[in-house]
């Protein structure tokens, strides 16, 4: 199965999905970039700037895109700081807050 990461934010957030990449090669899935085909893709959110916010809701359509039958992850800051408006987003199949 193929796995891809679109990192939002700081380096809390790099580090983070760099830790999970390694986690999930661990357990035998590929990393792909996230402008290939994927089976799951992470997106790890930051909210500091309206302009973040809308580069992950347009990853998410992205992904959607890509990969209709993908799974997404929404994972982050965002979910963290507004969780009513990450669970109205009907393309993030999993919500979770930040990782840490």
């Amino acid at each position: 199965m193929y796995v891809a990461f679109f990192t939002l934010g700081c380096k809390v957030n790099q580090y983070e999905s760099s830790v999970l990449a390694d986690r999930f090669a661990a357990d035998g899935f590929d990393i792909v970039p996230d402008e290939e085909y994927a089976d799951i893709y992470v997106i790890n959110s930051c909210t500091v700037t309206a302009m973040s916010d809308k580069k992950c809701r347009q990853a998410l359509r992205r992904f959607r895109r890509q990969n209709p039958e993908a799974v997404i992850c929404l994972t982050g800051c965002m979910p963290q700081a507004a969780p009513g408006e990450a669970e109205a987003l009907p393309e993030a199949d999993i919500i979770l807050g930040a990782t840490n």
